[in-house]
């Protein structure tokens, strides 16, 4: 995560869309996902990364993470109102 090239949100970014895509890590895509709105990342761009992903990683898998991610956008909003 300290290597040169991406900056701290472009990495949290990827890093959640690879754990998205590997499905049954809904704990560390949480936070993941936390990590990457604290990094500067909006809730809308990572919806819409995994969006993105979905017809290649399965729906299955893509609607699991979209609840997942969207769960952790909404604790993360209420708590830092």
């Amino acid at each position: 995560m300290t290597r040169t090239g991406l900056d701290e949100a472009e990495r949290e970014l990827i890093v959640m869309s690879v754990i998205a895509s590997l499905g049954g890590a809904d704990s560390q895509l949480s936070g993941h996902t936390t990590g990457s709105l604290v990094a500067g990342n909006t809730g809308d761009e990572l919806l819409a990364a995994v969006l993105l992903s979905m017809p290649y990683n399965g729906f299955p898998r893509g609607l699991n993470a979209y609840a997942t991610v969207n769960e952790a956008i909404t604790q993360y909003t209420e708590t830092n109102q």
